[in-house]
């Protein structure tokens, strides 16, 4: 007689119902890295923490200062946080060791002799990924404040920065998705460009010399003088296939987002430039029609964020059927400025006529 244990190995993998799976999670705060830190303290995103991060960073003496830039290219004279490369710097065999780990996961330990910029970007992808997925998995999630290990956090952070380069480059047509990947040209052609950060207004630029950029982009394409086996990111990462199909729509996620926060911004700012020069009839119109704007952009991101949603919260074995799309709500409270609407009314446009304008896209 078979009993009911082995009755059900016999059938295979049962998949978990919906139902019992954990709740899901809003893409807002998947996507959203604004305020979470690593286990020593230091944001994730040192450029765009919020004043609370920052503000935090501070009180458990975190050095958040920057320096002007000296390196030549695009980035000379701009403000770089070379405290955050010195603690990388200061880790950085563990570092290669954790690129090289990727490298052997993405390429199931086949070793190419010849990486194209398109599997280079995809494994920057899935390492820019790795801190969502570790805070946001259903199984023992790492909570967001000093809790993530610091190779994760520095791993993340080289990442973001090749992430940055190689998709820059193919976005500007600088090199196909086909173009091999040769570290010193991707380098090159990012220094002249100015993927490596340009000097504008409150923006830094890259800290690390060219000799650790190259080393980097090395690494992870080519597993030079790194051993993977020495990571230990198979002990928080053991389902590498999960990580990777994440990290996919969850880059079209937070890219969708930037590109629409860019916009908003745009908006926000031509708002205050009519209404702060007069209220005349003509301003008044001219602000309607970028309400209008905004509304419409609005309502389209949040069903384009819909279907990464589910994809991500499948991938983080959660619920994933029947989640409903973002709601305006969600997106009001995860924006850290403004939105068109508070704008205008706070310099003196009706609140019914922007109500009725919410209302119609809403």
């Amino acid at each position: 007689m078979v009993n009911k244990g082995e009755r059900n190995l016999r059938k295979g993998p049962q998949e978990t119902a919906p139902s019992r799976l954990p709740p899901p999670i809003s893409v807002f705060t998947i996507v959203d890295y604004t305020d979470e830190t690593t286990a020593n303290g230091r944001p994730l995103m040192e450029g765009a923490a919020t004043d609370v991060a920052l503000e935090r960073a501070d009180k458990t003496g975190i050095d958040m200062s920057t320096v002007v830039c000296l390196y030549p290219g695009s980035r000379h004279g701009g403000q770089m946080n070379i405290a955050a490369f010195t603690e990388i710097a200061d880790h950085l065999d563990e570092a290669w060791n954790d690129l090289a780990w990727i490298n052997e996961q993405y390429f199931h330990g086949t070793h190419p002799s010849e990486v194209k910029v398109s599997e280079l970007l995809e494994m920057a992808i899935v390492a820019y990924a790795m801190p969502s997925f570790a805070f946001n998995k259903a199984s023992r999630p790492f909570r967001r404040y000093r809790h993530l290990p610091n190779n994760i956090g520095n791993i993340f952070k080289i990442s973001r920065g090749i992430r940055g380069v190689t998709r820059s480059g193919i976005s500007n047509k600088l090199f196909t998705p086909d173009t091999i990947a040769d570290p010193e040209n991707i380098y090159q052609t990012a220094n002249d460009h100015g993927s490596l950060g340009q000097v504008q207004k409150d923006s830094q630029v890259c800290p690390a010399p060219q000799g650790t950029i190259m080393q980097a982009l090395t690494v992870l394409t080519h597993q030079t003088d790194a051993d993977p086996a020495k990571s230990p990111l198979e002990r928080d990462f053991p389902d590498f296939d999960a990580l990777k199909t994440f990290s996919a729509p969850f880059n079209m996620a937070e890219r969708l987002s930037h590109n629409f926060n860019k916009r908003v911004i745009e908006i926000n700012q031509s708002i205050r430039e009519i209404l702060t020069r007069d209220m005349s009839r003509s301003s008044l119109w001219r602000v309607m029609d970028l309400l209008e704007e905004f509304a419409g952009l609005e309502a389209d991101h949040l069903g384009e964020l819909t279907q990464p949603q589910i994809d991500m919260n499948r991938a983080l074995g959660r619920q994933h059927v029947g989640i409903a799309p973002p709601r305006s709500a969600e997106f009001a409270q995860a924006t850290s400025y403004s939105t068109p609407y508070d704008i205008a009314e706070s310099h003196g446009v009706p609140r019914d006529a922007v109500r009725r304008i919410k209302r119609s896209y809403l």
